[in-house]
């Protein structure tokens, strides 16, 4: 876009002068629309937009055709100044163009321009513009011509609108009274059908309630009384004509759930906050009971809460369970922390007797080992190599001590079982079986002189 802020001495004396010529002008209407400038001239740019400024109007300048159409459809303007002598494409073409687009046809324009000839000016109406503005023009009066077209644009928007709206209104009239008998018999049918809806809907509710085990309520806050079903009635322990007002309900509520009940009802009202507790109500013979109560506020178009409706469940046997429960739970615990006090005294009783049991053994077994060494070097001294026999009766009686020696410490571990965790290893079977074997063949075969 081009800027009008650089110009000469000569234009801004010429613009001060439009200033003091437009200083009574009235102001521009143009709602909010720019009036678009389209000149290549940036004299002519400066010296209107500073005039329109003046009397209020937003503007808008381009420099040719092409820019002034994009900035047309981008935002459209209330009223277009265009010049017929540009670069490019001339003002005649812009407006054709213009003028074939359906997003700015109907946007007023004004040409200008220095040529006086009779047939430019008709081509220029012809082509759809309202006015023709020759050069050199005064200021005032390029002004007051933007202004009068601009306000009868507007007065022609207003009487197209309000000829549309009479049309419109005769239409919807004829149309309403084409109907209305129509309308009226179709309407004294729908009353009657709704009102046997009506009727059933009422019955099959009163059949739900009865049917329900739920204690059905429906509290009016405008006019403080609660309605309520045969269950809740039963619940309380109430006769159905006895009256029942939120201050009546609110004193059976158990003392210690008061609190919470009207927190819970108040943050409900306040910020819808679902509302669903679990409270104690007193019945007729003094006793409490466990319910579930949960509701919905009927607000009106305010948004403020004018009745709440809402469901009473009986749940003392579930809560009557529930610290059965608990109890059990709690002597269950109980004995689970006594049994394990038990199991660690056996713990300690079951090490303190291993450690005992593996220093009574241990001894004897280093003895047997000991001797065991001392008679095979005696044997090796004295005969020199010992009988093959003899050898494989040292080797077992050698072995079955060592063997002994892991028992005592099978047994060991075994005490500490219960502070270990248990480590699996695979064992080859055959080999297990066949040192049993061995060892069992050891001890059933008959003694002999070494």
């Amino acid at each position: 876009m081009l800027s009008a802020t650089n110009l000469s001495a000569t234009n801004l004396s010429a613009t001060n002068l439009s200033k003091a010529n437009l200083g009574k002008t009235r102001q521009c209407k143009c709602t909010g629309q720019p009036i678009l400038l389209v000149d290549d001239s940036a004299t002519t740019l400066g010296l209107l937009s500073d005039a329109l400024r003046i009397i209020g109007c937003k503007v808008a300048v381009e420099g040719d055709g092409e820019k002034a159409i994009a900035q047309a459809i981008q935002n459209p303007p209330i009223l277009i100044l265009l010049d017929v002598k540009m670069p490019g494409i001339d003002g005649f073409e812009t407006c054709r163009r213009l003028k074939a687009d359906p997003r700015t046809k109907d946007i007023p324009i004004i040409f200008m321009t220095a040529l006086e000839d009779v047939s430019d000016k008709l081509k220029a109406f012809n082509m759809g513009a309202i006015d023709y503005v020759t050069k050199p023009f005064q200021t005032a009066e390029v002004v007051a011509r933007v202004q009068t077209h601009i306000e009868l644009c507007q007065l022609r928007q207003q009487l197209q609108q309000q000829n549309q709206q009479l049309q419109q209104e005769i239409g919807d009239r004829l149309q309403a009274e084409a109907t209305l008998a129509q309308l009226n018999h179709d309407l004294e049918a729908e009353v009657q059908k709704r009102t046997a809806e009506l009727h059933t809907s009422e019955e099959r509710l009163r059949l739900v309630i009865e049917a329900t085990q739920d204690a059905i309520w429906d509290w009016d806050i405008t006019n403080n009384t609660v309605f309520r079903s045969a269950k809740l009635s039963e619940f309380l322990g109430l006769s159905s004509s006895t009256e029942l007002a939120y201050e009546q309900f609110y004193n059976r509520i158990h003392p210690d759930d008061r609190d919470k009940f009207s927190q819970a009802m108040q943050q409900h009202l306040d910020h819808n906050t679902p509302y669903k507790i679990e409270i104690r109500l007193q019945r007729v013979d003094g006793q409490y009971g466990w319910y579930l109560e949960q509701g919905h506020a009927v607000r009106d178009a305010d948004g403020k809460a004018i009745r709440v409706v809402g469901a009473l469940s009986d749940i003392t046997e579930r809560k009557q369970a529930e610290l059965a429960l608990a109890t059990l739970n709690q002597e269950l615990e109980s004995r689970v922390l006594q049994r394990t006090a038990q199991l660690e005294a056996v713990n300690q009783d079951l090490e303190s007797f291993s450690y005992s049991v593996s220093h009574d053994l241990r001894a004897p077994l280093r003895h047997i080992h000991g001797f065991v060494n001392a008679l095979r070097n005696s044997l090796q001294k004295s005969y020199g190599v010992l009988d093959e026999k003899v050898a494989h009766y040292v080797l077992v009686i050698d072995e079955s001590s060592t063997k002994m020696g892991q028992l005592i410490d099978g047994l060991l571990l075994l005490s500490h079982v219960g502070r270990h965790s248990l480590r699996t290893q695979v064992v080859d079977l055959n080999t297990t079986v066949q040192q049993t074997i061995e060892i069992v063949s050891a001890s059933t075969q008959p003694s002999s002189n070494l």
